[in-house]
C-alpha cells in the first residue's frame, strides 16, 4: 500500500514544483526546483472486543468468584442475590470496594506495523537536495470511552517494536528519542473524547519535523500505538464497549527538497 501511495504522490512532484535555481550548482547546471510531496499512511483498528477482553484478561484479572469471598463480602451483596448465579464481572460490580480494586489507569497496546520505504518514487525522494520531512496526524476515537493516545515512529530494527507494554510506555513517557525515534504525540499523549477527531499538531496545517535519516536512511519504517483508559472510563466499559468500535489514525508525511532533472532520469 505504501508503494502505491508513493506512486500516486509522485504526481504532486511533477505538477506542483516551484523554480528555485537554474544556474551552475549541485545539479550540474540543470534546472532545479523545490518539490513538496505528501505521503499518507492510514491506520484503523477495531478495539471494542480488545478492550473488553483486555479488561477480563491478564491486564486486569481482578474479578472474584464466590469461593474467594469472605463472609463479610457476602454480607455486602444485595438481599436475595445468589452469588452462585452471578458472573464474575457482575459480582465484582456489586461489591462496594470494586472501584478501589481497579488501578488508576490501564494501557492497551494497539500493535506495531512496518511499511517499506523502498520504491521507485522513494529513490527519487532520496535524491532530493536539502531534504526536509515533516508530519501531521489526525486521530478519530469511535469508541464510547475517552482515550489518551501515545505513539512512536522508529526504524524497523528498533527494540521499541518488541518491548512489553509498560517498557514501551516508559520509553514514551521519558521522551526517549534515541536512534531517531519520533515521539508522535509527546510524552503526555493526546486525549480524545468519544466520537471526536483531533488534528495534531494544532492548529491544522502545521506540521512537526521528522529526522530525514529515519525514513531515507532505512529500508522500513515502523510505528506503534498505545491507548490509555482511566479508572472512570474502563470501570463501566464492559457494559458499553461495542465490538465494532474503532480508532483511526491518519499520518501524513510531507517530503520537500530541491530536485533536478538529474535526479529524475538517473534511476
Amino acid at each position: 500500500m505504501f508503494k502505491r501511495l508513493l506512486i500516486a504522490a509522485s504526481l504532486t512532484a511533477v505538477l506542483g514544483f516551484a523554480l528555485v535555481s537554474c544556474g551552475v550548482g549541485d545539479s550540474g547546471g540543470q534546472l532545479r526546483w523545490r518539490s513538496a510531496i505528501d505521503v499518507p499512511m492510514n491506520f484503523s483498528r477495531k478495539v471494542g472486543q480488545d478492550l473488553d477482553s483486555a479488561l477480563l484478561g491478564s491486564g486486569l484479572d481482578l474479578y472474584p468468584s464466590c469461593d474467594q469471598l469472605t463472609p463479610e463480602d457476602l454480607a455486602e451483596l444485595p438481599p436475595g442475590v445468589d452469588c452462585e448465579y452471578l458472573s464474575p464481572e457482575d459480582l465484582a460490580r456489586l461489591l462496594p470496594d470494586f472501584a478501589q480494586r481497579l488501578p488508576h489507569d490501564f494501557l492497551l497496546d494497539l500493535g506495531a506495523e512496518t511499511v517499506s520505504t523502498t520504491s521507485d518514487v522513494m529513490d527519487i525522494l532520496k535524491k532530493l537536495i536539502n531534504p526536509k520531512i515533516e508530519y501531521s496526524i489526525g486521530v478519530t476515537n469511535s469508541t464510547s470511552a475517552t482515550l489518551t493516545f501515545y505513539g512512536m515512529l522508529f526504524a524497523e530494527s528498533d527494540s521499541a517494536a518488541g518491548a512489553d507494554v509498560m517498557e514501551y510506555y516508559d520509553i514514551i513517557a521519558s521522551d526517549d528519542t534515541s536512534g531517531g525515534r519520533v515521539n508522535v504525540f509527546g510524552p503526555d499523549g493526546l486525549c480524545v473524547e468519544p466520537g471526536k477527531t483531533i488534528r495534531y499538531p494544532n492548529p491544522p496545517g502545521q506540521s512537526k519535523p521528522l529526522r530525514c535519516d529515519l525514513v531515507i536512511g532505512s529500508r522500513a519504517l515502523s510505528w506503534r500505538w498505545l491507548v490509555k483508559l482511566d479508572n472512570v472510563e474502563y470501570g463501566g466499559l464492559r457494559d458499553t464497549a461495542n465490538t465494532t468500535d474503532t480508532v483511526g489514525i491518519k499520518l501524513k508525511m510531507r517530503f520537500s527538497g530541491e530536485n533536478s532533472f538529474d535526479s529524475l532520469f538517473s534511476l
